[in-house]
């Protein structure tokens, strides 16, 4: 809804699709967008959804294929922290500027995001070893046990911002494919 609130309707989803704690199903991530759009009378059709493991190198890499989208997104939805923090190096790289020209937001509220300037949707880390720690012990003398669910929080950092038309113009799928295009002409992993 952050990203909704900012005018973005076309937001591209990068995660691990085998996810587990502290990154986010892909399936969850493209649900809460899908209803998100539908909220304010957007189909959610095409939304670009890149595999790779949750990992700084798996978000440049998830990056980089989004940007040789047809249409590439203006914000970026990351299955974690590190994905995000690859994602916004792989576009600054690449020319882009975040959040200028595309917005990032993770996910787990890890020590990444806040040295990064990551938008973030926190964890409550501790919350959840308490509960699951009670919910084991609950479990363990016999009671019935149900799923949990706790609240995560927004943490509004400086990779999200307004959509807005890039610079010189009207929207396409060139900016996207041109950034591309620098990126893959560069270093993507540290070495020439």
């Amino acid at each position: 809804r952050h990203l909704r609130r900012l005018g973005h309707r076309r937001i591209g989803l990068i995660g691990d699709p085998g996810a587990s704690a502290p990154t986010i199903a892909l399936e969850h991530l493209r649900a809460g967008t899908s209803q998100a759009l539908r909220e304010i009378g957007v189909t959610p059709r095409g939304t670009a959804v890149v595999r790779r493991d949750a990992s700084f190198a798996g978000g440049i890499d998830a990056m980089a294929t989004m940007l040789r989208e047809p249409l590439p997104p203006t914000a970026v939805l990351a299955g974690s922290d590190e994905m995000a923090a690859g994602a916004r190096w792989a576009a600054v790289e690449a020319g882009l500027e975040v959040p200028g020209d595309l917005s990032i937001v993770g996910f787990g509220g890890r020590d990444v995001a806040l040295h990064a300037g990551l938008t973030t949707v926190a964890q409550p880390v501790t919350e959840m070893g308490e509960t699951a720690a009670t919910l084991l012990l609950a479990a363990m003398a016999g009671a019935e046990v149900t799923d949990t669910v706790l609240p995560c929080t927004l943490v509004v950092r400086h990779s999200s911002g307004r959509d807005r038309p890039p610079r010189g113009g009207g929207r396409s799928g060139r900016t996207g494919q041109a950034a591309a295009s620098r990126l893959e002409s560069g270093t993507v992993d540290g070495r020439p």
